[in-house]
């Protein structure tokens, strides 16, 4: 009977701690699902003000008095959501039934429609139109499928105010409604692992996310759970360079958004733990924690952590949750274990589904661009003036400093700057749209340099796969984490340790794109060593966008003029008896020039 009454005692002290953690993981979902949805509304009311500029603009531009906005609401309904100067709000219509915006948004192309009393298609919505113009909101989908999110509609009172000639235009600048929309329509507020991106150098980041929600849950234990003074850090793993640092942080670990922390550490070893384990501990029973001195002189009394795993599993963490409690009055108010490994899962859901989601904006965004640019080109959609519109896309996508674009064919031994922006290389002059061969021995630009190699001719030679190198050290090693499916020329023999990286000051992001046989794209982005570290979500974004750029054959427009241009240009030099600085072998060209 004892023993009974003490099972009894212990199933009873298990289910209350058990209903305590349930209360606790009910609280803090509860408070991130408030502000999830804050943010969401606030999202869906920029992108719907933001469609009503767009609207009205367009609307001024044409010159016309009525303009509507259909969108789906339904797989057969379309409604009008957005109106300029109209009260026909909440109009419905079948996908299926005959009509201007039905006929546009099945077949995905701009419908003109000069006199509507002559027009077949034509369905009355006001008595005063007389000519209409439609197009389609459309958006890459997988392979070569486009999906409509909605179709732009103008009416004019005068007969023959569209004309077909103006269907290309109308269509270009209806796909500026492209990433709004898209927003509005992907995020869901039901769903708190879903945070919308914005367009923006940090509207793209996940860093900018993760801290908001570290905020929110340190407020919530500071507040509520009465755990004192808090700060948390979100630290990424490199496992390839056996090396972390601090993603975000809201109080602690400052130096670490910019500086490496070896594996060997405290937080490595979190990192290195199993998924769901939480070690609570204090700086000076930890042989391996750094910076002890800095955390005695700040208070640093106690340190939660947990290690952070993608929710498709993994034998590795990608990282880890580190709480630090300053000051603390009740020594007994410490963060439920429970409690943090649920948070810690909740951000690696989370920054799986924005990066996911900002993956797919950043390709509507840059189609729409590119798209917008290419029409509105000085040299009549000349394929060269898409290049500097792509290199500051991509600039803004992954909050680089710099980008360059190089371009070489096998038959040359160089690759050739195209253009290039931010952070100037004093080894290459960087011309805007001109072909410039490397000075001597330049790191950046050989393919082949007495057997060693750059970072670039490795792209060169490995296109496919982006490669980040966020200090000279790590090259090798980045080298060596990649498949093996290498062309031996690339190492000049075999002989690794040669490898050079291209700069001492800079972080490096680059992708190597193989166009045909012979013609191949380099991409380098950089930012300062005052930036924060490109990570795994921004290598996975280059070779998104880079394989997208492939697919809608944008790299084939904005570089054949290019690859007509250069034996047109020697051609020229050897009948003038001179060869330009850019069709001179790398060795004949001077550092002093």
């Amino acid at each position: 009977g004892v023993v009974r009454r003490i099972h009894q005692r212990l199933e009873e002290a298990i289910r209350q701690e058990s209903e305590a953690e349930s209360k606790t993981f009910r609280e803090v979902p509860e408070r991130l699902f408030r502000i999830h949805k804050s943010t969401v509304e606030r999202n869906d009311r920029r992108c719907e003000q933001v469609v009503r500029d767009l609207l009205g603009r367009l609307c001024e531009k044409y010159q016309v008095r009525h303009g509507w906005l259909f969108t789906p609401e339904t797989p057969m309904i379309l409604r009008a959501q957005f109106a300029y100067r109209s009260r026909l709000l909440e109009q419905r219509l079948r996908i299926d039934q005959r009509g201007i915006i039905s006929h546009v948004y099945q077949s995905q192309r701009a419908y003109v429609a000069e006199d509507t009393n002559r027009d077949p298609l034509y369905v009355q919505f006001l008595e005063s139109t007389r000519s209409e113009i439609a197009a389609a909101v459309v958006v890459p989908g997988p392979g070569h499928q486009r999906r409509v999110l909605g179709v732009l509609n103008l009416e004019s009172d005068e007969v023959g105010w569209f004309t077909p000639a103006m269907r290309e235009e109308f269509e270009v600048d209806v796909q500026e409604f492209a990433l709004p929309l898209f927003l509005m329509d992907s995020v869901d507020d039901r769903d708190v692992t879903q945070w919308p991106p914005c367009s923006g150098p940090q509207g793209w980041r996940t860093e900018s996310m993760l801290k908001s929600l570290c905020d929110e849950f340190v407020q919530y234990l500071s507040e509520h759970r009465k755990c004192g003074s808090l700060s948390a850090t979100v630290w990424f793993a490199d496992w390839r360079q056996e090396v972390l640092w601090a993603l975000t942080t809201n109080g602690y670990d400052y130096e670490f958004l910019t500086q490496a922390l070896p594996m060997e550490s405290f937080t490595g070893g979190i990192a290195a733990t199993d998924r769901g384990f939480v070690k609570q501990t204090t700086p000076e029973d930890e042989p391996t924690f750094v910076e002890k001195e800095k955390a005695r002189s700040l208070g640093l009394q106690r340190i939660t952590a947990t290690p952070i795993f993608t929710p498709r599993g993994g034998c590795r963490a990608w990282g880890s949750l580190n709480l630090y409690q300053f000051e603390i009055a009740e020594p007994e108010r410490l963060p439920e274990p429970a409690t943090v490994a649920a948070f810690a899962h909740f951000l690696a859901s989370v920054r799986e589904r924005f990066e996911e989601l900002r993956d797919q904006a950043a390709c509507i965004h840059l189609d729409s661009k590119m798209r917008v640019s290419r029409h509105l080109s000085p040299c009549n959609r000349g394929p060269g003036a898409l290049l500097p519109v792509l290199k500051d896309l991509l600039c803004e996508f992954l909050a680089a400093d710099g980008c360059s674009i190089f371009m070489a064919d096998e038959a040359e031994e160089a690759l050739n700057v195209v253009t290039s922006t931010g952070i100037r290389d004093e080894r290459i002059e960087l011309h805007e749209g001109r072909w410039v061969a490397c000075r001597a021995g330049s790191d950046d630009l050989p393919l082949k340099d007495s057997g060693r190699e750059s970072v670039l001719s490795f792209l060169y030679w490995h296109p496919g796969v982006a490669l980040t190198i966020n200090a000279p050290e790590e090259f090798r090693r980045s080298c060596e984490s990649l498949p093996e499916a290498v062309s031996p020329q690339c190492f000049g023999g075999g002989e690794r340790e040669h490898l050079t990286p291209d700069s001492a000051v800079r972080r490096f992001l680059g992708i190597g794109i193989r166009l045909d046989e012979r013609t191949r794209i380099v991409v380098r982005l950089v930012r300062s060593t005052n930036s924060p570290r490109f990570n795994d979500g921004d290598e996975r974004l280059l070779e998104r966008l880079a394989a997208f750029c492939l697919q809608q054959e944008f790299w084939c427009r904005m570089t054949e003029h290019r690859q007509a241009e250069t034996p047109r240009r020697r051609k020229m030099s050897r009948e003038s008896g001179t060869e330009s600085e850019s069709s001179l072998p790398c060795s004949e060209i001077t550092r002093s020039h």
